[in-house]
């Protein structure tokens, strides 16, 4: 059903980005009751979504392995954008997740590809410079690409939705 402005459709309008149907169900809005779908998929929450725990893992790994093996004066700077690209790729998927729109969801999946890269590019500046081995890279990278691959699939999911 298409609503026009200021036609709820015979629908309570709640306090939290939905609407309240008569037995007190939520309704999106969007062909989805309580929690957020794209290409058939339920979902509760951003947590559940496997681009989001790979691209978690990714900052577990820079976190516990990278930032204790940077020299004290890389910790704050190298370091610190390390960590800053890390935590934001976790926080593009959950906010492009929030958004409810396949469109608004890509472009911020779109970021936190952007993002996952931006921090294997840092693990390879240490590794260039000295301040890492080959095998912590090598270790990166399989983290990375298996964020990648989960994120890509996730944002392809949502592009067919355009279709």
């Amino acid at each position: 059903m298409r609503l026009g402005i200021g036609d709820s459709g015979g629908r309570k309008w709640d306090s939290g980005f939905g609407i309240r149907k008569a037995g007190g169900k939520r309704d999106s809005g969007f062909g989805r009751e309580a929690g957020f779908g794209i290409g058939g998929l339920e979902m509760q929450s951003f947590r559940e979504l496997e681009c989001w725990k790979a691209a978690r893992e990714v900052h577990r790994f820079v976190v516990s392995e990278m930032l204790p093996r940077l020299p004290k004066d890389e910790r704050y700077r190298l370091g610190d954008q390390m960590l800053r690209s890390a935590r934001s790729v976790t926080a593009n998927i959950a906010e492009g997740y929030g958004r409810y729109h396949y469109l608004d969801n890509a472009k911020f999946c779109r970021n936190a590809r952007g993002s996952l890269y931006e921090t294997l590019d840092h693990v390879i500046t240490a590794q260039l410079e000295g301040m890492v081995d080959e095998a912590v890279l090598r270790s990166a990278n399989e983290w990375v690409d298996r964020a990648g691959e989960l994120l890509n699939a996730w944002y392809l999911t949502g592009r067919a939705r355009e279709a």
